[in-house]
């Protein structure tokens, strides 16, 4: 066969013949791309102190995936981008102000069980970052539950304590023999050394819900227990002057627990009202309390858009997150809004935005197919609110995120995309 024929006969190779120019390394880059201005918001608020939290979790996700490779006898994939994303992710959803040794046992959960045990980038079924959140939240429970404030808010609230304040507090409590406490106390708020913590925009959600249903707890039990009296006072035979007297009692006792009622729903209708519109913007803007990553929700918001411009992630997942979760949000406000946030705070609050284009919509464990991407979106939303209003915990991205990750599998099964032509029946 001469040259010239050889030249014009086409080349015959297996599939796929158009390649995508997109790769794993890429897509995680730019994740952390589009973190870069949630990374910006939380080293304003948090300074130094969420740095050392980042770069604690960055060195050693990068260490652990080095060691357990070279251990293995593995191609070098530490710098695949994989380690950043999950590093990244696993700092900005911790308090500011753990310590460094635990965000790098937290960062070796993460990436050396989570991910490494099970085969590496693409074989784990569960998020690695909210393994290691997960991890530290059963460690280090009290640790994880301290909230410190933005530096502009500590700044803010050690002013406050005037020389007159500090010795006016000096002196209440040396009266009570607490003169030594009250001076540590006061030494803690005026000085600098150490952080000013509060609860988050989610604990206070849950105080109030929680004082609003005890108020309504007091009030039924104590028409039931006016009520049971009565009953009593009837059932005995009672008549005439008695039984008149038994029904005075029954209905001054529930004009009190009604009037008691009305006077704690006022207040707490108050209270809301005050907060409603200022915690709203707080959580828009990145002036809460809250974990390093967890206090913007615009920061996330542009992040993700960036990502749905690039076409990195789909936006099944994400409008999936926001809908339920805003659905169940709106109902529960509408049902209740004393006792309830509005719906755009609750996206706002927590790390809901973050989940909804970063953490949920992790390649590796979130299903395969379209449909199934967005029910598996809808579920997240569905059990963070669910966690949020009926929960023990004010917060439920990790618990969520883990949950629907276990049913990923049941997914893919069931919302398999039909091939062409339809599936082949077995003989």
């Amino acid at each position: 066969m001469t040259e010239e024929v050889k030249e014009k006969m086409f080349v015959v190779s297996s599939s796929p013949h158009l390649v995508e120019p997109s790769s794993s390394k890429r897509v995680m880059y730019e994740v952390c791309i589009g973190m870069i201005p949630a990374i910006g918001v939380a080293l304003y608020h948090f300074r130094e102190r969420a740095l050392i939290v980042l770069l604690s979790c960055i060195v050693s996700a990068i260490a652990t995936e080095y060691i357990f490779n070279a251990v293995r006898k593995k191609a070098k994939t530490h710098f695949d981008g994989s380690a950043l994303v999950t590093a990244i992710i696993l700092g900005l959803s911790l308090p500011a102000t753990l310590v460094w040794w635990k965000c790098v046992l937290g960062t070796f959960v993460a990436i050396g069980i989570a991910k490494m045990l099970f085969g590496g980038l693409g074989s784990n079924i569960f998020n690695p970052a909210m393994v290691g959140r997960a991890f530290l939240m059963a460690a280090f429970g009290s640790a994880m539950t301290t909230w410190v404030f933005t530096a502009d808010q500590d700044k803010a609230e050690r002013a406050l304590w005037s020389q007159e304040q500090i010795s006016q507090t000096v002196q209440l409590c040396a009266a009570d023999g607490s003169e030594e406490s009250a001076v540590e106390e006061v030494a803690v708020v005026s000085g600098a050394t150490l952080p000013l913590t509060g609860a988050t925009l989610l604990k206070e959600d849950d105080s109030l819900r929680k004082a609003y249903k005890k108020s309504k707890r007091a009030h039924d039990t104590a028409i039931a227990e006016a009520r049971a009296v009565l009953h009593d006072a009837e059932e005995s035979g009672i008549v005439g002057e008695e039984l008149a007297v038994a029904q005075e009692v029954y209905r001054v006792a529930e004009h009190a627990a009604e009037d008691a009622y009305d006077a704690t729903k006022k207040e707490l209708k108050k209270e809301r009202d005050s907060k409603s519109y200022k915690d709203t913007i707080s959580t828009l803007m990145g002036s809460e309390r809250g974990s390093a990553g967890e206090t913007s929700a615009i920061a996330w918001l542009i992040g993700g858009l960036f990502l749905l411009v690039r076409r990195t992630i789909t936006w099944r997942i994400p409008l999936g997150v926001l809908l339920s979760s805003g659905v169940i949000a709106l109902i529960a406000w509408w049902v209740n809004p004393i006792a309830n946030m509005n719906p755009i705070a609750h996206w706002g609050a927590g790390g809901l935005m973050m989940c909804a284009f970063f953490i949920a919509t992790d390649p590796v464990t979130c299903p395969l197919s379209r449909k199934g991407r967005f029910i598996f979106g809808l579920g997240v939303g569905a059990l963070i609110m669910i966690i949020r209003l009926f929960g023990a915990l004010p917060e439920g991205v990790m618990y969520a995120v883990l949950i629907m990750n276990m049913l990923t599998p049941l997914l893919d099964r069931c919302t398999r995309p039909m091939p062409l032509g339809g599936h082949v029946k077995n003989a």
